[in-house]
């Protein structure tokens, strides 16, 4: 492995564990400030660590170093970073895209693990100010410039998140209302409304349905095979109409499933087509 853009260091000065809900989460000192060494951390919140390992070397969290830390087996590399950089590496971790299991875990050393590690470096102890103590207003310009740095890294971060929870709302925002057309439809879409959030359009959905032999053209209509209906892909619905001229006359009409939307995306994909949803009002049509 390949480590060379990293800073290498022996172990200098003071070096702590801390048991921290039964993992053992080690600080170092190094170049006169904490770091902390981050597999303990990743693995004591339940995280692949090969992950994070990838994302701990991205430009953004520069000031990580490889610092020789003290094992039965003698001293062994570990990757960390500085003490003040734990709050913005912890707030970038989303909740919602780990396992369910997980979620409770992560979200206590989210709360609980950077002030607790601060104040078993700084007191020997380990208590969690947020639930006992009030700002403290910086007392000197060291501190002072210290809190400016870390509420600014947060700052960024917070701002990384929200355009990220941005994006994903874009995505979902379609498919809830692909999810409402289908409801009102009693469970089904027209080709027209399912044309149009998958960005082909009504002409082009029915082509490519009867490409695929889902359906067959009869005169001026398309009528899907029965197999299709059968397995609840496509919905063929008669209707009662008059002409203009007043004459009684009897059409049908084409419906796609939710079953049958979700594998025309995934023949999409698998066909190389890009879906292209876009997020508008869908109606019946």
């Amino acid at each position: 492995m390949n480590n060379t853009n990293l800073p290498q260091t022996q172990r200098e000065g003071k070096l702590l564990t801390l048991d921290f809900h039964g993992a053992p989460l080690i600080l170092v000192e190094h170049d006169g400030q904490p770091y902390v060494a981050m597999k303990n951390v990743v693995e004591g919140m339940g995280l692949d660590w090969s992950a994070q390992r990838k994302k701990l070397v991205e430009p953004r969290w520069q000031g990580m170093a490889i610092t020789a830390i003290p094992s039965p087996g003698g001293p062994q590399d570990a990757f960390c970073i500085p003490l003040r950089k734990l709050p913005a590496w912890l707030s970038s971790i989303q909740l919602r895209r780990i396992a369910l299991d997980l979620q409770p875990r992560v979200a206590k050393y989210q709360d609980e693990c950077d002030d607790a590690l601060w104040n078993y470096w700084t007191k020997g102890h380990a208590v969690n100010p947020r639930a006992s103590q009030p700002f403290r207003v910086p007392q000197t310009l060291s501190e002072a410039l210290r809190l400016a740095a870390d509420l600014e890294e947060q700052r960024q971060t917070l701002s990384c998140k929200v355009a990220e929870q941005a994006d994903d709302i874009a995505v979902l925002e379609p498919k809830a209302a692909v999810a409402d057309a289908l409801a009102c439809a009693e469970g089904a879409l027209t080709v027209g409304d399912a044309g149009q959030s998958l960005g082909l359009g009504r002409n082009r959905l029915f082509t490519i349905l009867v490409e695929w032999g889902w359906a067959y053209r009869s005169r001026d209509h398309v009528v899907p095979y029965q197999n299709y209906v059968d397995n609840g892909y496509l919905q063929n619905k008669v209707y009662d109409y008059e002409d203009r001229n007043g004459v009684g006359r009897v059409g049908s009409r084409v419906y796609v499933t939710g079953r049958g939307y979700t594998a025309i995306q995934m023949r999409m994909h698998a066909d190389g087509q890009r879906s292209l949803i876009r997020p508008q009002h869908m109606g019946r049509g």
